[in-house]
This record gives structure tokens, C-alpha cells and sequence, in this order.
């Protein structure tokens, strides 16, 4: 019955009136429509957004063209740069795409590049999709190939946080980031639902990218993505056997403007996409999961107000014995008791081992995120709504 009422909610959201032809849900359904590939996709073409990353491309480039096979391609989309970026991105070996104003954001930059100069991409080929200054670790390339050819449509690699050390607020930053992938996405795997894309090492078989990236039109493609493929029907694999090496923001103030970003994004996508949010929904537990994952945010700051609220409502029981609040108290404090056994197994994994005494600051990190809300809510600079960005195909100069 739950999965008949699924599909009708589905039916009923794709089939929504007054529809533009050019629409996110459009995209959905080209997704659907898209022909299951006549052989597993042996080709990859690895794409890589860059502004202004001349200095990190020699650190990214040459190691990753090593795990490249005869007929894979390397990208380096170059949008908008004043610093040579392209030319590094030639001498290194990549071919480059280049616009001679931003796209204004990875999403729009990914958009134009297939629309383009990666028109040729269909299901014979894999996309994997890297971020300037992340470095696949040896064999990344080889397992995510061998992911295709086993007949995986789309994955998400391991994102492996370094260069944090140093802050603690960075540091518990990478923690929550790998607890999510080795405890939740393992959760997910084994319950056969999707994960979600992390915006570096995301691999889609070239059909599927094609038709999704047409409709980006936030600052959080991955979130746009994940929803997409997912409303669509199609699984996305942990592929943690693949890992990419991701450095973090060098400072607390670089980490809040891209949290910053992330905050305004979740909001442009719930105003954008909230038919194809429906579709996901529709999917029943494995959809509400995925949901969880990339629109829940801060998991910090829940938390933490499920923890304050139990707090007092114990107090006020304590201090009135009544029994109308102690009872809420316990079921509160029951429903924060998975998060501290979550909390509890995050710290035994080996990759967060030496981070405990860091849950001291643990209350700081939920309270950092009050200034990222602020300037989560501030317009910087010229910025287009996410409307027009789904229909312009002009550039103007922007910031990522």
C-alpha cells in the first residue's frame, strides 16, 4: 500500500499542470526517460570547475592524469579566471574550457561545459566531477571505472577532510563530515537507499549528468543533483573504496562564507525544486533519509536544541514536580539518546580518533552557525535570483 500511494504521489507531481518546458521537473523526467546504456561506460571524463585556482592545479593535475586511461579526457573549466588558470591547466596536460566572464557559480559553470564543449558525453562515459583543489588518492580513478562497468549509475566517492588541523572549529567540522559518510551513508547502503552527492567526487554515468545539469540553477549543485537523480528513480552509491582527499577552508571566516552559501542554497532549492523535493519524498523512507541528509542542516544546531529543550523541561519539573513536564522531559531526553550513541560510535572510528576532548567546544560549534545564519541572509554583491539563472544563458561577473 505505502509504495502504491508513492507512486501515485509521484504520478501526481510529474504530472502537475502549467509546467515550462525548460522546468526542474522536465529534468526529472528526462532522467527517466533516459535508455538504460548498451554497455557498461568505459570511458571517463574527469570535469573540474576552477576560478582562480592556478595555484592549486599543479598539486591536483599531474597525479590525477597518471590514473587515466587511454580515451578518458580531463577537463578543466576555467570561468571567468584573472590568474592564469588556464594556462596552468594546459601545461599540466587538461584540456580547458574557457569563458571570458563567470558563470557566477559551479552549477552554471557545469551547465555551459556540457552544453558545450562535453556535448559529445552520452552513456558510453562516466563523469566524474572534482573539485580545483581536491586529489583523488591512488586508484580513485581505477575503482570508480570498475563501479561503472559493474553497472552503478551514479556514486559519491569518499570525501576525506585534510588540512584542518589547527582550528577547532574546523576540526569538528571534518568530524561531522566524516561520521556522516562512514556511519549514515553506510546505514543507507545497507538499507539499499541513495546517499548524497558531496560536490567533489561525484561520479554519474554521462547520460544522467547530461540530463540533470541542464536545470542547476542554485549555489548547491550537489543538492540539486542528489534530489534530481533520486526523484528520477536512480540509485546513488557509497563508493568508499574511491577516496578524494578534500582540503578545508584555511580559516573559521572562509568555512562560515561557505556555510553561508550552503544555508542560502537549501533555501533557493526548497523555493526552486519543491516538486521534485515531493517526488523524493514519495519514495518512502529512503527518500526521507536522503531528504534528511541534504536539507536538514545544521545537524549541529538540532541537536543542540533537542539537548536545551530537554534540559528544561527537566528543570521545570524538578523545580513545580509536575508530572505534565516530566514527562516530556523523559520522552525528549529519549529521543536525543540515538544521537548520543551516534555520537558515541563517531568517536571510535579510526579516522576521528584524538577528537574527543574536542566535544568540549561542541556548544561553540552550534553557536558558530548563528553569525553564518546572518550572513546567510545578506545579498553580496550582484547576484541573480535562482529563476533567471535557470533561463539565462548569458554570463556576467560573479563570485563562487
Amino acid at each position: 500500500m505505502g509504495a502504491q500511494v508513492g507512486a501515485a504521489l509521484r504520478a501526481r507531481v510529474m504530472a502537475a499542470p502549467s509546467l515550462p518546458a525548460g522546468s526542474a521537473v522536465h529534468a526529472v523526467e528526462s532522467l527517466q526517460a533516459a535508455a538504460p546504456a548498451p554497455s557498461a561506460p568505459g570511458r571517463i571524463v574527469v570535469v573540474i570547475p576552477a576560478h582562480n585556482e592556478a595555484a592549486v592545479l599543479p598539486f591536483t593535475l599531474p597525479p590525477l592524469l597518471a590514473q587515466l586511461q587511454r580515451g578518458d579526457e580531463l577537463w578543466v573549466i576555467d570561468d571567468g579566471s584573472v590568474d592564469g588558470t588556464a594556462r596552468v591547466a594546459r601545461a599540466a596536460g587538461a584540456r580547458v574550457a574557457r569563458r571570458a566572464r563567470s558563470a557566477g557559480s559551479k552549477g552554471q559553470a557545469l551547465r555551459w561545459w556540457a552544453a558545450n564543449a562535453g556535448a559529445h558525453v552520452d552513456a558510453t562515459w562516466g563523469v566524474l566531477v572534482l573539485d580545483a583543489d581536491s586529489r583523488p588518492a591512488v586508484e580513485c580513478v581505477a575503482q570508480l571505472r570498475a563501479a561503472l562497468q559493474a553497472g552503478i549509475v551514479a556514486g559519491q566517492a569518499l570525501v576525506q577532510p585534510v588540512d584542518y588541523a589547527g582550528g577547532v572549529l574546523r576540526e569538528l567540522g571534518a568530524c561531522s563530515e566524516l561520521m556522516e559518510q562512514l556511519l549514515d551513508d553506510a546505514r543507507r547502503t545497507a538499507r539499499g537507499w541513495p546517499v548524497r552527492l558531496r560536490g567533489t567526487g561525484m561520479l554519474l554515468r554521462g547520460d544522467i549528468f547530461a540530463a540533470a545539469v541542464q536545470r542547476l540553477c542554485t549555489r548547491i549543485e550537489d543538492v540539486e543533483l542528489t534530489l534530481f537523480v533520486a526523484a528520477a528513480g536512480h540509485g546513488i552509491t557509497a563508493l568508499h573504496a574511491a577516496q578524494v582527499l578534500d582540503p578545508k577552508p584555511a580559516s573559521s571566516r572562509d568555512a562560515a562564507r561557505q556555510r553561508a552559501r550552503w544555508l542560502r542554497g537549501q533555501v533557493s532549492v526548497l523555493r526552486m525544486h519543491w516538486r521534485v523535493v515531493l517526488a523524493v519524498a514519495a519514495r518512502g523512507p529512503g527518500g526521507w533519509s536522503l531528504l534528511g541528509s541534504v536539507l536538514a542542516k545544521p545537524r549541529s544546531v538540532l541537536v543542540a536544541g533537542k539537548l536545551l529543550a530537554a534540559l528544561l523541561l527537566a528543570a521545570m519539573a524538578v523545580d513545580a514536580y509536575s508530572l505534565a513536564t516530566a514527562v516530556p522531559a523523559v520522552l525528549l531526553s529519549m529521543w536525543i539518546l540515538p544521537d548520543a550513541i551516534y555520537l558515541a560510535r563517531g568517536l571510535r572510528l579510526p579516522q576521528t580518533r584524538g577528537l574527543a576532548l574536542r566535544l568540549v567546544f561542541a556548544p561553540l560549534y552550534a553557536l558558530w552557525w548563528l553569525p553564518i545564519a546572518v550572513l546567510a541572509a545578506r545579498r553580496e554583491g550582484r547576484w541573480r535570483s535562482p529563476r533567471r539563472a535557470a533561463t539565462d544563458t548569458t554570463t556576467a561577473p560573479q563570485r563562487w
